[in-house]
């Protein structure tokens, strides 16, 4: 079982970022890149550029960055190896990376569930003066199973999967 969180509307998290001009994306690729994965109906994860990278978490990283550019931020994007530990239980060496690559940033997007969120928050904790904005909504549990696509992808089984919202549709969370 993940959390399943939504991602906020990139034009919310562009307004929320006009005054900032050094941006962080972190991403999250377990409960956030399979929440994605099924809210937008992209493989979970699909072989590319970055073979250790959730394809979905880097799809939407790569689209909020470029938004940014496009507006003459500098970003950075962090994290979206399954390789490392998921940022609801950050480790000591993933903390000091976070802790290192925000220290010159003005504003870090955290796309996560609610528990990443609460891991990079407790991982900046007086150590950094940047703005932490999170850039997904959570909105429930969510069961998944992937399923196999060759050559390549892996995919979350929409007819087996299960979403349970906190609140009914419609009334959201953030």
């Amino acid at each position: 079982m993940s959390v399943y969180s939504e991602p906020i509307d990139t034009e919310v998290i562009l307004e929320r970022l006009l005054p900032y001009k050094d941006v962080l994306i972190l991403a999250c690729p377990y409960c956030a890149s399979l929440s994605i994965a099924f809210f937008r109906d992209i493989p979970f994860y699909k072989f590319f550029l970055h073979p250790t990278c959730t394809f979905a978490g880097y799809s939407e990283a790569i689209s909020i960055k470029k938004a940014l550019e496009e507006r003459g931020k500098r970003v950075k994007l962090f994290g979206l190896s399954v390789l490392g530990s998921p940022f609801c239980t950050p480790s000591p060496v993933k903390e000091l990376s976070i802790r290192r690559l925000a220290q010159s940033r003005d504003a870090v997007v955290v796309l996560s569930c609610v528990g990443g969120l609460v891991g990079i928050k407790q991982a900046l904790q007086g150590k950094n003066n940047c703005k932490v904005i999170h850039g997904m909504r959570t909105l429930g549990c969510g069961t998944f199973h992937l399923k196999w696509k060759f050559p390549f992808e892996i995919l979350v089984d929409r007819k087996s999967a299960r979403v349970s919202r906190f609140l009914p549709e419609g009334r959201n969370a953030s």
